[in-house]
């Protein structure tokens, strides 16, 4: 089970309702009846398993109330534990030689792959953990106490570090007695603290009876665990992977979605949107579970943004319950639910930008409106491009050799002074770090050095200069002609187009783009060649991410219209139906 927000009371076991924290609010807490009251003493219609759990409650409790009008059951969890309908998740966090975990709210167990305990960490301090050679090397750079001192070193295997339960928590509730690591050897290597007595365990015990009495709080805050300022709830396994380690966090599916919703859509959006958005998100967790792999998602957008209990708010949370526990499925089958930020007028066909046409991932029109990257503009001066295209000094002109239905780039050869390069859209936007692939360029002739004046002067990196940087020679030789490619950039058709969103129309295949200028004819002085100065570039887009499945700006907007997640989901995954998840 998961700890609840910092905010909730302490007070109760339980979630509450209406009160939207993990714990009853007072008013609402388990009310017991006598235990040899009459049955025809209950009220007319009262459901037989208020009575039972009245009827636990009071022998646990040792209370009893004389109005069985009174009975309430706790409401279901906030974040219920994890089972068939509800797996844990694997999200990796950070791969690294050297992670420093922290204890925050509470104190956090570390244990090896058999469940030992090696030491607990106290809420606020930290855990630097490496490796050396086969061992993990785990060190407490914040004790005050000079017998934790000695590092801790271990066999090569996974470790977690898992809150220590609460008292509040039957389930979880086990006192441990303390033991420094200094004290804990066998045969000159540390050993695991000692299993709970009975008599340890009969008191936890009695502790969280008293606990859901209300005669007494629990003594503990919830324990999150913190990586790099972000706190996450769940367990963090330490895995040693290659020469580092991977941070994964544990985590049951509906514990994860509600800062996975707040993390990628502002949790201000309309109620339907952030439904559409829990729903395609547990879709998404669901079907990229990978026993065999280290890990199932990444915490990042590669997978679906997820920064910890920073994005989790009522709104989100709000969502994720009121969805639970709907998914997209195809054929039976759990579908990808993947989605970007904004399509700029028209989401994308997968087999266009991927490898697969899937029949619920095709291309619709999208009134993506309100996005800030509904249209976009960026500029590159030689510098950039020189670094960007390296391997060819720089670029001169870009062509456009493939595009998708909708125009997006699907494969563009960059020509540069020092040759040409061809890759794809997706290769294109991360070298230039573009919004998206829905876009055209535009070179700008840089004006001419003044006679007399060397180009240097004039501030533009000159074609020598960037012939340098890629390792050719700065001056040809004197019996060469001109190298080749040394020709200011040619007019080039790219992509981009107007649409009526009111229409709802398919979008056009893009105009082609202004020229940017007469091409000059052949260069006659080789000299004067070298020193042409290099093109800046601007590119015009639209649109933000892959553009493949639901737009969220798109989401917000039908939202906006009145629509419910399920109408929104319907018209970016065509085809597919939502039914409830149970496991597999």
């Amino acid at each position: 089970m998961q700890a609840p927000p910092a905010t909730a009371p302490a007070a109760t076991l339980g979630r509450a309702g209406s009160g939207r924290h993990n714990g009853a609010p007072a008013s609402a807490r388990i009310l017991t009846v006598a235990p040899f009251l009459p049955l025809r003493q209950c009220p007319a219609g009262r459901p037989a398993r208020l009575l039972l759990a009245a009827l636990i409650a009071a022998v646990a409790t040792g209370r009893a109330c004389a109005d069985p009008a009174a009975i309430a059951l706790p409401p279901a969890p906030l974040f219920p534990a994890a089972g068939p309908a509800n797996p844990l998740l694997r999200v990796l966090l950070q791969e690294a030689t050297l992670l420093t975990p922290q204890a925050s709210g509470g104190p956090l167990r570390l244990l090896d792959g058999q469940g030992r305990e090696w030491l607990r960490l106290p809420a606020g301090e930290r855990l630097r953990i490496r490796r050396d050679a086969s061992d993990l090397v785990v060190e407490r750079p914040d004790s005050s106490d000079p017998r934790q001192a000695a590092p801790l070193r271990l066999p090569l295997q996974v470790l977690t570090l898992t809150p220590l339960a609460s008292a509040s928590d039957p389930a979880r509730a086990v006192a441990l007695p303390a033991a420094s690591t200094s004290e804990r050897r066998l045969n000159g290597a540390p050993s695991p603290s000692p299993s709970p007595s009975p008599s340890a365990t009969a008191a936890a015990t009695a502790t969280a009876l008293r606990v859901a009495s209300g005669r007494e709080a629990p003594p503990l805050a919830p324990a999150l665990v913190q990586l790099d300022r972000r706190s996450y709830r769940g367990d963090l396994q330490l895995r040693p992977e290659g020469s580092g380690l991977l941070a994964v966090n544990l985590i049951p599916l509906e514990t994860y979605l509600p800062s996975v919703v707040g993390s990628e859509m502002p949790a201000a959006w309309p109620a339907a949107a952030l439904q559409a958005q829990a729903v395609a998100a547990r879709t998404y967790a669901l079907s990229q579970r990978r026993p065999e792999a280290a890990f199932d998602l990444r915490a990042t957008v590669a997978s679906q943004a997820y920064i910890g209990v920073e994005a989790e708010t009522e709104s989100t949370r709000a969502a994720v319950a009121a969805t639970r526990p709907m998914v997209l499925r195809f054929g039976g089958a759990l579908i990808q639910a993947v989605f970007h930020s904004s399509s700029g007028g028209s989401t994308e066909n997968s087999g266009e930008i991927w490898t697969r046409q899937l029949p619920y991932l095709v291309s619709v029109p999208d009134g993506d409106d309100p996005s800030p990257w509904r249209q976009w503009s960026l500029r590159f001066g030689p510098e950039q491009l020189q670094r960007a295209f390296r391997e060819i000094a720089g670029a001169q002109r870009i062509e456009v050799l493939a595009s998708s239905s909708t125009g997006r780039v699907r494969r563009a050869r960059v020509i540069g002074p020092a040759g040409s390069l061809e890759l794809s859209g997706s290769e294109l936007r991360q070298r230039l770090g573009l919004r998206s692939t829905l876009v055209r360029f535009r070179f700008e002739e840089p004006q001419p050095p003044s006679p007399g004046l060397p180009a240097a002067a004039a501030g533009s990196i000159t074609t020598a200069a960037a012939l340098a940087g890629a390792g050719r020679p700065a001056t040809p030789a004197a019996d060469s002609g001109p190298p080749a490619l040394l020709i200011p950039p040619a007019a080039t058709a790219s992509s981009g187009s107007g649409l009526d969103l009111t229409a709802w129309p398919d979008l056009a295949p893009p105009p082609p783009l202004l020229a940017a200028g007469p091409q000059p004819g052949p260069v006659e002085d080789p000299g004067a060649a070298l020193l042409l100065p290099l093109p800046s570039l601007e590119v015009i887009g639209r649109g933000f991410g892959h553009g493949v499945g639901m737009s969220q700006w798109g989401a917000y907007a039908l939202a906006q219209r009145g629509h419910d997640y399920r109408a929104i989901l319907r018209h970016y995954y065509r085809g597919a139906e939502l039914a409830a998840f149970f496991g597999r």
